[in-house]
């Protein structure tokens, strides 16, 4: 089922990750909030893979964005 959109700082390198051939799953985990810029529905993403290498690297550029993105 389709709720909503991932971040635009997400999306592209998810896009990646599925085009060679990870599997992506979402968990709402909260309420939805309203931010003042758009909705916000806390969730939690599941990668999958079969090389266990493309989940760590994906992981690895996630905490990476969230790095350059923190005040």
């Amino acid at each position: 089922m389709i709720v909503g959109h991932v971040p635009l700082n997400l999306s592209r390198t998810f896009h990646l990750f599925l085009k060679h051939g990870g599997k992506i799953s979402v968990e709402v985990t909260g309420k939805r909030r309203n931010k003042g810029i758009g909705l916000e529905i806390p969730a939690t993403y599941r990668f999958e893979h079969k090389k266990p290498s493309k989940v760590s690297k994906l992981v690895s550029l996630i905490k990476d964005q969230e790095d350059v993105s923190a005040p």
